[in-house]
């Protein structure tokens, strides 16, 4: 865990504890690894979240939403999509992301394989 997150994770697990305490309980968590677990996960979306107004502040490279390209970034692709007002096309690639994630070894290879196999610019199933 990152020193930085140390104060939203003991918020998180305060949070929780009062939830289960005052509302209702919550046994998907009742032990304290699986609470543990729960409040990284949440802990690591929060920071994806977080990250996403970072990123788009920033100048993005034409070929993060290039399929075809090794530089290829759902997330970036996703930005710049969204920038040219092709809202359909980015709403694709943030699916990308959500439903392939980043690799720890491959990166985005995976979510670049579908969305470069699709026939046209917008994949529709």
């Amino acid at each position: 865990m990152r020193v930085r997150d140390q104060a939203l994770v003991q918020q998180l697990h305060a949070g929780l504890a009062a939830l289960a305490a005052n509302s209702f309980p919550l046994p998907g968590i009742h032990s304290a690894a699986r609470r543990d677990v729960y409040v990284q996960q949440l802990v690591d979306s929060i920071r994806r979240v977080k990250i996403v107004p970072v990123i788009a502040s920033r100048n993005i490279h034409p070929d993060r939403a290039n399929g075809l390209s090794p530089m290829f970034d759902p997330v970036r692709g996703a930005i710049l999509k969204k920038r040219a007002g092709d809202v359909e096309e980015a709403c694709w690639l943030v699916f990308l992301f959500v439903h392939f994630g980043k690799h720890a070894k491959s990166g985005y290879r995976y979510a670049r394989e579908v969305y470069r196999s699709c026939p046209t610019a917008w994949c529709r199933f």
